[in-house]
């Protein structure tokens, strides 16, 4: 697959040659590993829940040569679990991403909204990924976690130099937010509050399958990660997706109702994952009629699923009424993102709020400027410079 800038700025045009060329593609992949690229959406939505295709890397053949981020983590990764330790795991996750208590925390993240909304100056050029769409993701997950207000700019600042491009940088930053987790955790564990990591350490005991001291380290740090990463790229891809549609920008300030449907249409049209987390074929299998041998790597493309024709009217086009919008931007089966609540809730505030809050807000530069990470797993811009305009009270 061609991993060039003309990729980067507009992979849609790549997916859908592949999406007409057929179901199941053989591809290199950024780093040269060899890889079955699955592409139309009913294929897609069957494979995210097949037990057979499975994340743990022992199940990988030798052609798999990659470590990603998430993989350094030692225990407790949800992330390369399968049933039933994924199962197990899950359940101490999903204490914090029910849907009401997602809801109870929604007039807080309004706040913080308006709050950085409100120190921004009127009529400036700002880079807006560093001024409102990176900061609310990290006080949503920090406050779940229970992690201190002082820790948060450390934590951002780890969070930049884990996606980079850079390898030692990238190893070391992992290496300092996995000690200062390990801190928190301790922390916690001898004075517990209200938050996510005191829960843990203070649930009862039930026959052994609490969580030890480092399963809430590994959990811990990838809620961190995951709950901001993919995130901020969701809510920098919707504003951009609207702020280059300014007919379907005044469609939501005549109907705020449509707000949440237009996120559902923006994360499936141009939501921040394109593939889902690698897997492996745990036996030989089929894929639409094509082979797959045990060990082999396969890549479930989300964002090209999104706009399959055979699933979508008119795929391309940005319908905030379209029907039966079963879109897989937040995935499938056991694997099902266990934040998607709070990354909607997160979306639908920043829209809201941004473009009510600047009615003339602007890109400040061309498009084609636009700097991308080199990455096939999240689509997020390096930075968004926009021209706020005038606020509105």
């Amino acid at each position: 697959m061609p991993f060039d800038e003309s990729y980067l700025r507009d992979p849609h045009t790549l997916f859908d040659r592949m999406l007409e060329e057929g179901p199941v593609h053989r591809v290199s992949l950024i780093n040269g590993v060899p890889a079955w690229y699955v592409t139309r959406y009913a294929e897609v939505a069957e494979a995210l829940r097949d037990p057979r295709l499975v994340r743990a890397p022992e199940a990988a053949g030798p052609d798999y040569r990659e470590q990603l981020i998430v993989e350094r983590i030692p225990s407790a990764n949800l992330v390369l679990a399968d049933p039933p330790e994924h199962t197990r795991l899950r359940r101490f996750i999903n204490l914090a991403f029910r849907r009401d208590r997602i809801e109870a925390m929604r007039p807080l993240i309004e706040r913080w909204m308006a709050e950085m909304v409100d120190a921004v100056r009127d009529g400036d050029t700002v880079d807006l990924m560093d001024e409102l769409i990176v900061p609310l993701p990290i006080l949503a997950v920090c406050h779940i976690m229970g992690v201190p207000e002082e820790h948060h700019e450390a934590f951002r600042n780890w969070s930049k130099e884990l996606f980079t491009e850079h390898p030692q940088r990238s190893a070391a930053a992992f290496a300092e937010l996995y000690q200062w987790i390990n801190g928190v955790v301790a922390a916690k564990r001898e004075n517990p509050g209200q938050d996510l990591i005191s829960r843990w350490a203070t649930m009862p005991d039930e026959g052994g399958n609490n969580l030890s001291h480092d399963e809430m380290v590994g959990l811990a740090l990838l809620m961190l990660l995951g709950g901001f990463h993919t995130t901020v790229a969701g809510i920098a891809n919707a504003v951009l997706s609207l702020l280059k549609r300014p007919d379907k920008v005044a469609e939501l300030r005549t109907d705020p109702s449509l707000i949440a449907r237009a996120v559902e249409e923006l994360s499936r049209r141009d939501g921040s994952v394109h593939t889902g987390f690698r897997r492996f074929a745990a036996e030989d299998l089929e894929i639409a009629g094509t082979k797959i041998a045990k060990g082999d790597t396969v890549i479930l493309g989300i964002a090209a699923a999104g706009r399959d024709p055979r699933q979508f009217d008119d795929p391309d086009v940005m319908d905030f009424h379209r029907k039966d919008n079963h879109h897989l931007a937040f995935g499938r089966g056991p694997h099902f993102c266990p934040g998607s609540e709070l990354a909607r809730t997160e979306i639908q505030v920043a829209v809201e709020h941004l473009f009510t809050r600047y009615p003339d807000l602007e890109l400040a530069v061309p498009e084609e400027e636009l700097v991308w990470a080199p990455s096939y797993f999240v689509r997020v811009m390096r930075s968004l410079p926009v021209r706020l305009g005038k606020r509105t009270a």
